[in-house]
């Protein structure tokens, strides 16, 4: 479970990173 949600965690922060 925590890998999973670490997971998506990490999706979202490069989607924001590259709309940076």
């Amino acid at each position: 479970m925590e890998g999973k949600i670490n997971k998506q965690l990490k999706k979202v922060l490069k989607k924001i990173v590259k709309e940076a």
